[in-house]
C-alpha cells in the first residue's frame, strides 16, 4: 500500500536540522496503524488536492516507483529503474485508453487543442 503526504519533509518523518517537524515517530505511527503501508511519497497527494479543489471536476490518477529505501539507504540499480519507467509508462497508456468517459466529458469543440483542427 502507497500512502501520500502533503510535504517534502515534515509529512514524510523525514530528520532535517533545519526544521522543527517533531515527526520522529511519523513512520512508526503509520506503519502502526496501517502495516501494509510500503510507500510515502507527496506527489499523488497534491494531484489529488487540486482535483477535489477544482472547480471543474476532473478525473485524477497516480502511480509510484519505488527507487530508494530511506530506512536502508539504497537506491535501485539503474537498468532496473529504466525498466520499470517503461512497464509502469505503458501500463499508465493502457490504462488511459481503457478508461471509459461520457460524451459529455470529452473536449472536442474548436478550442480544444486535441481536435484536428485546432489553430495555434
Amino acid at each position: 500500500m502507497n500512502s501520500s503526504a502533503d510535504s517534502f519533509y515534515s509529512s514524510q518523518g523525514r530528520q532535517a536540522n533545519d526544521f522543527r517537524d517533531y515527526n520522529e515517530n511519523l513512520i512508526r505511527e503509520v506503519k502502526k496503524i496501517h502495516p501494509e503501508v510500503m510507500t510515502l511519497e507527496m506527489e499523488t497527494f497534491h494531484l489529488f488536492d487540486m482535483a477535489e479543489n477544482s472547480l471543474n471536476k476532473f478525473h485524477v490518477s497516480g502511480a509510484c516507483i519505488v527507487l530508494a529505501s530511506r530506512s536502508k539507504d539504497k537506491f535501485i540499480d539503474i537498468n532496473l529503474k529504466k525498466q520499470l519507467e517503461k512497464q509502469l509508462g505503458q501500463a499508465a497508456l493502457d490504462a488511459l485508453v481503457e478508461f471509459p468517459l461520457d460524451e459529455k466529458e470529452l473536449m472536442n469543440d474548436s478550442e480544444c487543442v486535441w481536435n484536428s483542427n485546432y489553430v495555434c
